[in-house]
């Protein structure tokens, strides 16, 4: 059997069932959380709601209207591309149709939005991508052991957080696509892995630092095609924002300052009021396309263990970390460990207490990087030896028929 033989998929045959109990597990936390339990928690009258859940929506409604290009002059702290909003362009339209009300960051806040009760399910309802996605790749690379396991500690650990604490929908979003794209890819299906992987990009761009994995894997009669599939629709939608509104959206795509007071600031950032971010990120860049053409031949362990490896850097280079960060290198992490036979509870539990140190807000930044820094290394420390070390290079794994 191929890697993309769908008679594999077939055989999981409760992979759906898990795929929408976990989604509606995370739709039902992520309403009682914040309508329930977090107020009482945290004694207030309102719900208790990400406030970057707001953030997208003033662009969704622009593209509603018929705006497109204006989006990135709706409101504050949008700078991602227009992935998201575009997902969100239903919600945003019935909101207008049946005037539902939602807070408007940095100028009113709703203690009780009306609109929150349709786009807090449809946003934790993204997390399907994902949750699926896993599944389908880990069953069509042979894992049948331990995948439910993996599965439900993966949406507690490492997407629960994101979906419930943070409403970073786009993040589910962006690594789902991602998944879809790495087992097209390793199924030698790379024109639809590179629209794949488009989609992850567009939804945001942080994806672009798992792109030079897949990419590089791709023939080169190919790589045009591939890198016009994987790039174009977010070069095409964002070119034609800044043509048209380049002080708005200049300002957001290629200008996006970051601000270390709201986050755990790297040591080097610590004094800084807020920084530009981009030069950071084109760093980061250039170690994925170093790590994309380390991994370009080899088997499906070592592939993986380049994406995990290359979604870290984002980790070690920003100038400013947020909690949810840690999502992406978790799954990823895990994802390549669980198909590599290694020890992915260790990965788990180290994802954990690196995502638990960001609770610390008071912990002295030395302190705090001392605990984090070594937790990280544990996290990626066997895909980073593969990777350097080239192991996998040689072994091809057999995907195994799977059972339901």
């Amino acid at each position: 059997m191929a890697v993309g033989d769908s008679t594999i998929d077939r055989t999981d045959r409760s992979a759906r069932v898990w795929a929408v109990a976990l989604t509606v597990a995370l739709v039902v936390a992520t309403m009682v959380w914040s309508c329930v339990l977090g107020p009482a928690v945290h004694h207030l009258r309102g719900w208790w709601i990400p406030g970057d859940v707001w953030v997208p929506m003033p662009a969704a409604h622009f593209i509603a209207w018929g705006a497109f290009p204006a989006q990135y002059s709706a409101g504050q702290g949008f700078v991602y591309l227009p992935g998201l909003p575009i997902l969100l362009t239903p919600v945003a339209a019935l909101g207008d149709h049946v005037y539902l009300s939602e807070t408007i960051r940095g100028v009113v806040v709703v203690p009780k939005p009306s609109m929150w009760l349709v786009l807090g399910p449809f946003g934790a309802g993204l997390s399907l991508i994902p949750i699926r996605a896993m599944r389908s790749l880990w069953t069509a690379l042979g894992v049948v052991r331990s995948r439910a396991v993996a599965q439900i500690a993966l949406v507690v650990v490492a997407l629960g957080p994101v979906v419930v604490t943070w409403g970073h929908f786009e993040e589910m979003a962006m690594l789902g696509f991602v998944l879809i794209a790495a087992r097209l890819s390793l199924a030698d299906r790379h024109g639809g892995a590179a629209l794949a992987l488009g989609a992850a990009i567009l939804c945001k761009q942080s994806a672009l630092l798992l792109a030079p994995v897949l990419l590089f894997r791709v023939p080169r009669p190919m790589r045009t095609r591939a890198l016009v599939y994987a790039l174009g629709p977010a070069a095409a939608l964002t070119g034609l924002c800044l043509a048209l509104d380049w002080s708005n959206a200049s300002r957001a795509l290629l200008f996006a300052q970051s601000f270390p007071r709201l986050g755990r600031a790297a040591l080097w950032a610590g004094g800084s009021g807020s920084l530009v971010s981009t030069p950071f990120r084109a760093a980061a860049l250039a170690l994925a396309v170093l790590v994309g053409y380390r991994v370009r031949s080899g088997d499906a362990y070592f592939a993986l263990c380049g994406l995990a490896v290359a979604s870290v850097l984002r980790v070690g280079t920003e100038p400013v970390l947020f909690a949810y960060y840690m999502a992406v290198p978790v799954v990823l992490v895990v994802t390549a460990d669980l198909v590599g036979r290694r020890a992915w509870r260790r990965d788990l539990v180290a994802g954990a207490a690196a995502s638990a140190l960001f609770m610390l807000s008071g912990a002295p930044p030395i302190l705090w990087w001392a605990l984090f820094g070594p937790a990280v290394l544990v996290l990626v420390w066997a895909p980073l030896s593969a990777v350097l070390g080239g192991h996998g290079r040689a072994r091809t794994l057999v995907p195994q028929p799977a059972v339901a």
